[in-house]
């Protein structure tokens, strides 16, 4: 009970000031969602370079993230070889 009470004076000041006084920052997001592969190009070999890479980046998190998924819920690797489910 102490605790809470002493945490609540210590946070309470701060968060006063940080919610009346400061100026709000701005949250939103870029918009992304139009950038086309034109927008890429026009950058020439970085602009390829840096699209190969964040797409060598997101599937090298993504890939091991979905099998570590798979795994966690089937008891099992994902088998992408040996599957027989998809044949006659």
């Amino acid at each position: 009970p102490n605790s809470i009470l002493a945490g609540l004076v210590v946070a309470a000041p701060p968060a006063a000031v940080a919610l009346t006084v400061l100026p709000k920052p701005d949250l939103s997001l870029p918009d992304f969602a139009n950038v086309s592969y034109d927008d890429v190009k026009k950058y020439g070999v970085s602009g390829t370079i840096a699209y190969v890479l964040t797409e060598l980046a997101f599937w090298a998190i993504a890939f091991p993230v979905a099998a570590g998924l798979f795994a966690q819920a089937n008891g099992h690797a994902p088998d992408l070889i040996n599957s027989g489910a998809d044949r006659a």
